[in-house]
């Protein structure tokens, strides 16, 4: 059986030094390195757990106290593992000029229970999402990702860039990214999702309601990219799918993105384009949601998604 070593942080001063020599010590051993956090305002701190010499030798867990999650106010991360896990921790007004959070997995990245709330994406002449996300293995190899009953709502992120992308390491790639339960409200960036070097993207028991998105939800440049919405409700102003051509990459190089029973809304942009709809509604797209609505009652607890029960008490 792995060792394990926990790691408590309650205060600001516990993101220093203190957390950095006990990852060090947890990278002697191996096994996993189990950070809890109370909530609290930690200030404007960006906290990096990487192995300088190469990751894989730890897996990493990082969740709130107690059985809610935990409020986090402030904080970014920095983390790389050989697993990485964030599980009832909601980040709230986090302002940083590069990724909020980024996420190196040499195997996969799970997030339950998870939320970014109210945070800031700033300097525009740097192409960073919000949330980064990626393989970190050897050359050749693939890691996993999943988002289960996660929370996006009220970000911004300044400049051409997505709320969340997986970015080309230059040696790995993710095979699979995997969206259940996944809430995209009021946020305000060029683009919603953009999985670059992912090979699947899995939408399911989503719910999307953007009016500030410059140019739509998903876009696509790779078409290696196979996508699937299922049981979702998707709503943006700009269109939900943006397919983006190249020198080596034209349009009909992509593959449909396959919709079962979803409902897909757009404004005045027309019926959704690069969609293979079965058992699908479309309609125009929602108002964008009060500050003060059941919505940011359910992001402020990371609460389990459930789409349609969202909808009808927002009343749309």
């Amino acid at each position: 059986m792995e060792s394990e070593t926990i790691f408590h942080i309650r205060s600001r001063s516990d993101l220093m030094l203190p957390v950095q020599q006990a990852y060090a010590a947890a990278l002697e051993k191996g096994g996993r390195f189990r950070v809890r956090f109370a909530p609290g305002d930690y200030g404007r701190f960006a906290l990096s757990l990487r192995d300088v010499e190469g990751a894989g030798a730890l897996d990493l867990l990082l969740e709130g106290e107690g059985d809610d999650p935990a409020v986090i106010e402030g904080l970014s991360l920095a983390l790389e593992g050989r697993t990485v896990t964030l599980r009832n921790l909601i980040l709230r007004r986090a302002e940083a000029p590069v990724a909020v959070l980024t996420v190196g997995a040499v195997e996969s990245f799970v997030a339950e229970r998870f939320a970014i709330l109210d945070s800031l994406r700033f300097e525009p002449q740097i192409h960073e999402p919000l949330v980064s996300i990626s393989a970190a293995g050897p050359r050749g190899t693939t890691a996993t990702a999943t988002l289960r009953d996660c929370w996006f709502v009220g970000n911004r992120v300044q400049g051409g860039s997505p709320l969340l992308a997986t970015p080309r390491t230059g040696r790995s790639h993710l095979a699979s990214l995997r969206l259940d339960g996944v809430v995209f409200a009021r946020n305000e960036a060029a683009y919603g999702i953009e999985p670059w070097f992912t090979r699947s993207l899995t939408v399911e028991r989503t719910l999307v309601i953007e009016d500030r998105l410059a140019h739509g939800w998903l876009r696509l440049v790779s078409p290696l990219v196979r996508v699937e919405l299922a049981g979702s409700l998707l709503s943006s102003t700009t269109p939900l799918v943006r397919l983006v051509s190249g020198p080596d990459v034209a349009l009909g190089d992509f593959p449909p993105v396959v919709a079962r029973k979803c409902e897909l809304r757009q404004g005045s942009v027309g019926e959704p384009e690069g969609i293979a709809a079965e058992a699908c509604t479309r309609g125009e797209a929602w108002p964008r949601p009060g500050e003060r609505s059941p919505l940011t009652e359910g992001a402020r607890r990371a609460a389990v998604v459930d789409p349609r029960a969202l909808v009808a008490a927002l009343g749309l």
